[in-house]
């Protein structure tokens, strides 16, 4: 999902943590398993501790399955300028980015 909406992911082997940095910079890393995620903007590549990160609590653990990390829709919602919108006919659920594309 991160990559369809235009942001860029990585996982840093080392310390098992997943990076998603959105188009206006807001970096967002977390650890599969942890129940939080901590997001900082502009965080530079190789850094670990960014002045004015913060905490952000999740709803549910992300994981991990055959390579690919399922994490609460809220992370982006909330996080990295995302709208979702689920119809029940069809169980569709819509993201749409709220900044520029």
């Amino acid at each position: 999902v991160g990559e369809a909406l235009g942001c860029s992911v990585g996982w840093e082997q080392e310390t098992q943590t997943i990076t998603i940095m959105n188009r206006e910079l807001l970096t967002v890393w977390f650890k599969p398993g942890n129940m939080s995620a901590e997001a900082a903007q502009g965080y530079p590549e190789g850094e670990t501790a960014v002045p004015g990160t913060f905490v952000y609590d999740l709803s549910v653990a992300p994981y991990c399955i055959q390579g690919t990390t399922y994490v609460p829709i809220t992370l982006f919602m909330d996080l990295l300028a995302c709208n979702a919108d689920y119809q029940l006919q069809g169980s569709q659920l819509t993201i749409t980015t709220t900044y520029s594309q």
